[in-house]
């Protein structure tokens, strides 16, 4: 398992403390998302947000000669949802994927994608001042 952010930071094998800090300290910065994958890097789960605001998860699961993208329906879930997915999908578990309501992703929708439009347009206005 790695658990990459949007500085490039990465950890490998992060313990459930690790996962918790790590998921704990997104929001300081426009853009705030975490990645957590599995060695083949074609299964993942990735959350967006703050702990203030709420976060946006999304995995994406490769099976076979398919892959598939999911996003939760929730688009402002708390960071304690957030987290306890996070470790269980680190753990090999699959509670995660039956705590939430899921729809399958285009690359047209969806929270993640928004988000990160909107961040990339506040970051854009906010160089141009």
């Amino acid at each position: 398992m790695r658990l990459e952010l949007e500085n490039d930071t990465a950890i490998d094998d992060p313990s459930p403390e690790a996962i918790a800090q790590t998921l704990g300290s997104l929001g300081a910065k426009v853009n705030s998302y975490a990645i957590l994958a599995t060695e083949e890097e074609l299964t993942y789960i990735q959350a967006a947000g703050s702990p203030t605001a709420g976060f946006v998860l999304e995995y994406q699961e490769r099976s076979g000669s398919k892959t598939r993208h999911y996003q939760g329906l929730n688009c402002s879930l708390p960071l304690q949802e957030v987290v306890a997915a996070f470790q269980d999908f680190a753990a090999g578990g699959t509670v995660w994927k039956s705590r939430f309501q899921w729809a399958e992703m285009d690359a047209k929708r969806g929270c993640f994608g928004v988000l990160l439009l909107a961040a990339a347009a506040i970051s854009g206005a906010a160089l141009l001042r």
